[in-house]
């Protein structure tokens, strides 16, 4: 590959690549909550949106070259959190991050699947008017 160098000097460099990309979203989200008669199992919806800062990097041999990007996002997130008792759970989200174009930047998007753990503090109300 041919990089351009500060100095504006074309260099020529061989070598094996690593390129990773990490997406560091900060947004404000809408949680809908289905109710339901089992209260235990509790299904959402959710919606966010806000900027997301996004470092991609380029590594091989001894040279490393980063850039950093922030760009908008949004995304849609549905998912489920079970209640084994009053303080503690275990849920599952899957979310579609999208981030929008901006400069010489194409637009990023990722899907992500996480398994948590949830304790709780405080109590917290499981009744639904019906």
């Amino acid at each position: 590959d041919t990089y351009v160098n500060i100095g504006g000097t074309p260099v020529t460099v061989s070598g094996k690549q690593w390129r990773t990309a990490n997406l560091y979203p900060l947004e404000a989200v809408v949680r809908f909550y289905i109710p339901i008669k089992r209260l235990a199992f509790r299904p959402f919806i959710a919606a966010g949106l806000g900027p997301c800062f996004l470092s991609r990097r380029l590594d091989f041999g001894i040279y490393t070259f980063t850039k950093n990007y922030t760009q908008f996002g949004f995304f849609p997130e549905a998912g489920f959190s079970y209640w084994f008792n009053s303080g503690f759970g275990a849920g599952m989200e899957a979310k579609y991050h999208y981030a929008l174009a901006t400069g010489d930047l194409p637009a990023t998007s990722n899907v992500s699947v996480m398994v948590r753990l949830i304790w709780q503090f405080g109590s917290r109300d499981l009744t639904f008017t019906e």
